[in-house]
C-alpha cells in the first residue's frame, strides 16, 4: 500500500534568514502587514513570501487568493523555495482560481531541484499517478529516492514499493526493505505493515543484505 501526501501551506518561520519588521504574524497585524508591504517593495522575497501566507490565511487582511497568488509568484521568482512550492499547492488546488498542471509542475520541480524534499515527494507523486506529467515510474522512483536520501519517510515508503515490485527500478527486495524499515523508524504505519509483509517473502540471505544495507543508509544518510 502507498503513502500519499496531499500538499499543503507551508508555514515555515526561517530562524536562518535574515528578517527585518516583517515578522510571524501574531502580534500587532496592522504594523506587520505595513512593515511586509515595505520591505516587500524593496525586494525582499522573506516579506513577499510573508505577504503570500497572510493574504492567503486572511488572519490579518481580508482573504484574498489572487493577492496571495502574486505575492508568492514574486518570491518564487526570486529563487525562494517555500514559495515556489506553495505557488504550486495553490494552482493545483484551484481554490480561487484555475487549476493551472502545468505551471503547478514548473514550481514544483524547481523547490525539488532546490532539494525541499516535500516538493520532491509531491513531484515524484505526480509521476507516479501521471497527474500533470506524463507518467514515468523512472522520474517518480528518481524524486522519491532523493525524498528519502532527506529523511522522507512518505518517499521512502514509496520507493520501497518500487523496489517491492520492480517498478521504475530494479527489483530487489533487500533495498525495499530497507527504506520499508527506515519508514517505519518514523512511525509510518503502512510501513510496518510492509516490512512485516516482506519479511516473510525473503530468504535468510536476503535479510542479510537487508541489515548491511540498512547499517550503510544510516551511515550516510544520519
Amino acid at each position: 500500500m502507498k503513502l500519499f501526501q496531499l500538499l499543503f501551506i507551508t508555514i515555515i518561520l526561517m530562524l536562518s534568514i535574515p528578517v527585518a519588521a516583517c515578522i510571524s504574524p501574531i502580534d500587532e497585524p496592522e504594523e506587520n502587514v505595513k512593515n511586509c508591504l515595505a520591505e516587500a517593495a524593496d525586494g525582499s522575497e522573506y516579506a513577499q513570501f510573508m505577504l503570500g501566507l497572510i493574504y492567503y490565511n486572511g488572519d490579518m487582511v481580508e482573504q484574498d487568493i489572487i493577492k496571495s497568488l502574486q505575492w508568492f509568484t514574486k518570491s518564487a521568482e526570486q529563487g525562494f523555495v517555500y514559495a515556489q512550492y506553495n505557488l504550486a499547492v495553490i494552482l493545483a488546488s484551484g481554490e480561487g482560481i484555475p487549476k493551472n498542471n502545468k505551471e503547478e509542475i514548473k514550481w514544483l520541480t524547481r523547490a525539488a531541484e532546490q532539494d525541499y524534499e516535500r516538493a520532491q515527494f509531491s513531484l515524484a507523486q505526480r509521476f507516479d499517478d501521471g497527474e500533470g506529467v506524463k507518467e514515468s515510474p523512472s522520474a517518480a522512483a528518481k524524486w522519491y529516492l532523493k525524498a528519502a536520501e532527506q529523511g522522507h519517510s512518505g518517499a521512502q515508503n514509496n520507493i520501497g514499493i518500487m523496489y517491492d515490485n520492480g517498478v521504475g527500478v530494479v527489483k530487489n527486495k533487500s533495498r525495499a526493505h530497507m527504506f520499508f524499515y527506515m519508514a517505519s523508524l518514523k512511525g509510518e504505519q503502512v510501513s510496518v505493515k510492509n516490512l512485516a509483509l516482506i519479511k516473510k517473502e525473503m530468504t535468510a540471505d536476503q535479510l542479510k543484505l537487508a541489515n548491511q544495507l540498512t547499517t550503510e543508509w544510516m551511515e550516510n544518510y544520519p
